[in-house]
């Protein structure tokens, strides 16, 4: 579902900037692997989608935090597999994960559908108010 919105915006951008990238690798991509490979990585400097995603993650230096951090991941979100989240030994000990099974993306809905906003700023606050 994602790629049919960003297809159309990296089009929009070889349509500016001719020569960019491959049209046609482009409109093969079949999922974000495929499309990060094609656009995302070498219009940043990555050399593939692999190079792009190990050096633009946090997760190597979680373990490396000295002050209180609350890093939050959904585990069904669409860009960051539930299976590549930092586990508990990964981080250190001032890192707090919160991990639930829904939230998606950048949503956190909570509640009966269509469901209210409050659930990421209600959380992130009680995890503040534990801090003081």
């Amino acid at each position: 579902m994602f790629l049919r919105t960003m297809k159309p915006k990296a089009l929009a951008k070889l349509a500016q900037h001719p020569g960019l990238f491959s049209r046609e690798k482009l409109l093969a991509a079949r999922d974000l692997y495929d499309f990060d490979n094609v656009f995302t990585a070498p219009l940043h400097g990555f050399r593939d989608t692999d190079d792009y995603w190990a050096r633009g993650s946090a997760k190597p230096h979680l373990h490396r935090i000295r002050i209180p951090a609350l890093v939050l991941n959904a585990r069904n979100d669409p860009f960051v597999p539930g299976a590549s989240l930092p586990a508990p030994h990964e981080v250190g000990a001032h890192v707090t994960l919160w991990q639930p099974e829904h939230g998606g993306h950048v949503g956190f809905p909570g509640g009966r559908r269509p469901g209210h906003v409050m659930t990421l700023p209600d959380a992130v606050m009680r995890w503040l108010a534990s801090r003081i």
